[in-house]
């Protein structure tokens, strides 16, 4: 069995590699179709973590640089919401991009914080990842740049100064469309959003997700850490079971991160980006900490994939 031991001193939470069940060929803790997959692309990879099931963490070597890859599939995970506590204290600003939500502020939390503290909860999580873009780091309570649905329920319209739809905004820079990441039960998809009417945000199968930028209308798209993520070899509805996630370590811009995830099989209206740059956080309990932000930040939001 695999053992965690969190370490308050040290504010880390280290593997206990003394006992495990992770197999002794580094190639089976991919899904199997994950490794087909990373086959048929011909890239170079080491596998890093995975449960040879549902999920699955490879590093690939690229033409412009090292890059990261999760492969989700939630007909055997799932994914969930991780979001810091609504601050009843703080002024509540109306949401710029939907049209009945306000704008609440989040605690910040410490990614390896809830790592230590799931340790011992049931079901296991897989991986643990940044998500949605903030507003004020170095604070200890922020606002969510743009809406986010949380079990049916709009929580955040959103209030970024610097996305698309702002009244007042400079629409050469600023004015992108969104996209809405949605993931039910068993299937992820990615859509256009209409920051007008709200929609499908909240909705079936809108009930869990979030709203980002595409690659392209990414204002800041020369940074180099970033997460690209959309639905393999999504039907013409856009869904599918499969959720894949690529991340530049550091190495490589936007750009060429979606053109890997378009040879990868996820097609380019459906790919989206979250926060990236200085708050990339990946970890699995395979690895530990793969990624971590800038200065140890604290982020208001992560996606937690989670054993069924």
């Amino acid at each position: 069995m695999t053992r965690y031991l969190y370490c308050a001193s040290l504010g880390c939470a280290l593997l206990l590699a003394a006992c495990t069940e992770h197999p002794t060929d580094p190639a089976s803790l991919l899904p199997p179709a994950f490794a087909a997959h990373l086959d048929t692309a011909d890239l170079a990879t080491q596998p890093l973590a995975g449960d040879g099931v549902g999920y699955g963490l490879a590093r690939a070597q690229t033409d412009s640089g090292a890059v990261l890859l999760q492969w989700v599939d939630l007909r055997h995970v799932r994914l969930r919401h991780v979001l810091g506590v609504a601050d009843t204290t703080a002024e509540v600003q109306p949401g710029f991009y939907h049209p009945t939500a306000s704008s609440p502020a989040f605690a910040l939390l410490n990614g390896e914080g809830i790592v230590a503290t799931r340790i011992d909860q049931h079901p296991p999580a897989r991986a643990l990842m940044n998500a949605a873009f903030f507003e004020t780091p170095g604070e200890p309570t922020s606002a969510l740049a743009f809406p986010l649905a949380v079990d049916g329920t709009v929580v955040s319209g959103g209030s970024s100064p610097y996305g698309p739809g702002r009244p007042g905004a400079d629409t050469t820079r600023w004015g992108q469309l969104l996209r809405v990441l949605a993931f039910a039960d068993s299937t992820v998809q990615v859509t256009p959003y209409d920051h007008v009417t709200g929609e499908p945000l909240g909705s079936e199968p809108f009930a869990d997700a979030i709203v980002s930028y595409a690659p392209e209308s990414h204002p800041s798209r020369v940074a180099t850490r970033y997460h690209v993520l959309g639905p393999l070899d999504a039907d013409p509805g856009k869904r599918g079971p499969i959720l894949l996630i690529a991340t530049s370590d550091g190495s490589t811009t936007i750009a060429p991160l979606a053109a890997l995830m378009t040879r990868l099989g996820v097609r380019s209206e459906t790919q989206m980006t979250v926060d990236g740059g200085a708050s990339v956080f990946l970890w699995t309990p395979g690895t530990g900490v793969v990624e971590r932000p800038s200065g140890d930040q604290p982020l208001p939001h992560y996606l937690a994939v989670e054993a069924r």
